[in-house]
């Protein structure tokens, strides 16, 4: 455990009195939280850094004007790099955000590459828009509407490398549409429908990830699991950047 996620867990107990309902969004805000979830989000990690996920070809430069717009809706926009042509998005306390907001970030489609939709109203409709943001490498789903359905939408994302579909109604028919999306690393599947049979499929046909069950025995699997769910609850699901291909 890295040394920025204690001092989050320390935060969570100092401040929600260790509620495991409590996520860092539902925290009073103020600037010490907002200065460490700003620099949580971009500063690199010892599994490789950020900046082997960005796209090579800068967009140009940010609208502010669109910029504003989606930051109107309550949302946290973040450049992660220095000339802010590319942005991490994140909901933070919005739990309203859904489709009729979501279309107020197509403007932003070429600039977005992190995206945190957890525990929002998006359904399959937020998909058809999310398959746009071609520059698209990290995408939080969890705890939200999806189906498999909507997930098809996905398929096409060029840069996708990690996917969080935590607590969502996907299964094993859905997970097959995931084998195009040629760069995709890591893969959140904790309380879904998809089966070990499923997981198993993706990683054999599509050789890109390597799934936690074919790594570990059962016994070791089902001591780990609280762990990760532990930590995708409080650390507000950001995503964070890894070398190895693996599927929890």
């Amino acid at each position: 455990m890295t040394k920025a996620e204690i001092e989050l867990i320390d935060l969570w107990i100092s401040t929600a009195n260790a509620d495991v309902k409590k996520r860092i969004a539902d925290l009073p805000k103020n600037e010490k939280v907002n200065t460490w979830l700003a620099h949580y989000r971009a500063a690199p990690t010892n599994e490789g850094g950020s900046e082997a996920e960005l796209p090579t070809v800068s967009p140009g430069k940010v609208s502010q004007t669109d910029r504003q717009k989606a930051e109107n809706q309550g949302v946290v926009i973040t450049p992660i790099t220095p000339d802010q042509s590319f942005l991490a998005l994140d909901r933070v306390n919005t739990p309203h955000f859904g489709d009729a907001q979501m279309a107020l970030l197509l403007p932003l489609k070429e600039h977005i590459v992190w995206l945190d939709l957890s525990a929002t109203q998006v359904t399959g409709k937020s998909l058809l828009q999310i398959a746009q943001f071609k520059n698209l490498t990290r995408l939080s789903l969890d705890n939200t509407r999806i189906t498999d359905a909507g997930l098809s939408q996905l398929r096409n994302l060029p840069a996708l490398q990690h996917l969080n579909l935590y607590a969502t109604s996907v299964t094993d028919q859905g997970l097959k549409t995931l084998e195009s999306c040629k760069k995709l690393k890591t893969l959140y599947l904790w309380q879904t429908r998809v089966t070990p049979d499923g997981v198993a499929g993706l990683c054999i046909l599509a050789f890109m990830v390597s799934c936690l069950i074919g790594k570990f025995d059962k016994l070791a699997t089902l001591l780990m699991a609280p762990l990760y769910v532990f930590l995708m609850i409080l650390l507000v699901h950001i995503p964070r950047a890894a070398t190895n291909k693996t599927t929890y």
